[in-house]
């Protein structure tokens, strides 16, 4: 079996490491990428070493999970470092672990794309697709027929109602709420706490 190593060494890789010991995965250590900073010490695993180690130890040893978090900020969905790493070390031929949370609810019937991470308390139903490389944070609901495109994240306890579609990259703020049918564009941002009644543009910002 191939080592798992966690890229990043913020709030979010603690998030999956314990996510990742709850599925009974045994995490081999950190790697923080070039393209980032961050606090080494995480929940007492060392240092694996940098981009440059990675590649020599090869895709064929190691797999990886990307433990880059997302904040967006004025002009910035927040998720475009996140997809960075992801599609570089992906060009280099590694794969990515997906991670799923304590207390999940899965329906029977969705799909979910490599590397994505649903984590604790999030609720998932039945014709959902999520794509690779993106978050359900904590707590988060997302009901029947959404589909998440590549790199979007989903923050801790917002609500996507039925067939809500979140465009590559997009981002969605803490507790908001998406009504039905409603499409957030490609890089789009949604504020924290606000509740989408209609749809938002590429790259537009909700703050209402």
């Amino acid at each position: 079996m191939r080592r798992l190593i966690v890229l990043g060494a913020g709030g979010h890789a603690k998030v999956l490491i314990d996510a990742l010991l709850h599925m009974k995965r045994d995490v081999s250590g950190l790697s923080i990428p070039a393209l980032c900073k961050g606090d080494p010490q995480i929940l007492g695993l060392k240092i694996i070493g940098d981009d440059a180690e990675l590649k020599k130890l090869g895709p064929s040893r190691i797999e990886l999970v990307n433990g880059v978090g997302a904040k967006a900020r004025r002009g910035d969905p927040g998720t475009l470092l996140r997809r960075r790493v992801f599609e570089g070390f992906r060009a280099d031929g590694f794969s990515f672990c997906s991670v799923l949370g304590r207390g999940v609810t899965l329906a029977s019937d969705f799909a979910m794309g490599e590397g994505s991470q649903v984590l604790s308390g999030a609720v998932i139903q039945p014709g959902v697709f999520l794509g690779d490389n993106i978050v359900i944070n904590t707590a988060a609901s997302i009901d029947h027929d959404c589909r998440i495109e590549a790199h979007a994240v989903i923050s801790p306890g917002a609500v996507l109602c039925g067939n809500v579609t979140v465009g590559e990259g997009a981002f969605v703020g803490a507790g908001a709420v998406i009504l039905p049918g409603v499409t957030i564009g490609q890089g789009a941002v949604v504020a924290a706490g606000a509740t989408v009644r209609k749809s938002v543009g590429v790259n537009e910002s909700y703050i209402a």
